[in-house]
């Protein structure tokens, strides 16, 4: 699993480090906000616990090889010439936790 970032904004570059300072690194949440929720109103979500390797640069070419896939070959991205290289970070899961169809249905 990874997350990916193409700006280096400072912010993005906090978030990074904030990473690096968790020992050891590596846990990601992801929260679907469209979602009404189960029949009990409890909204998905996918907690994934693991460690983390922060890689600089990269970013511009995983989303453009993410597009391929899952946008349609031949897709232009990013949207913008010479876009930042970022951060790549890659999560080795050792716990994966959340509440959402993948889970136990409840009732």
């Amino acid at each position: 699993m990874g997350t990916v970032g193409s700006n280096p904004t400072p912010s993005a570059r906090q978030v990074v480090g904030g990473l690096r300072a968790l020992d050891p690194p590596g846990q990601a949440a992801v929260g679907d906000g469209f979602a009404e929720g189960d029949q009990f109103g409890m909204q998905h979500y996918l907690v994934v616990e693991g460690t983390a390797r922060i890689e600089e640069g990269g970013a511009p070419k995983l989303l453009h090889d993410l597009a391929q896939r899952y946008i349609g070959p031949g897709t232009p991205f990013p949207p913008m010439p010479d876009a930042p290289e970022g951060f790549v970070i890659r999560i080795t899961p050792t716990k994966v936790r959340g509440m959402g169809p993948w889970g136990t249905v409840l009732g």
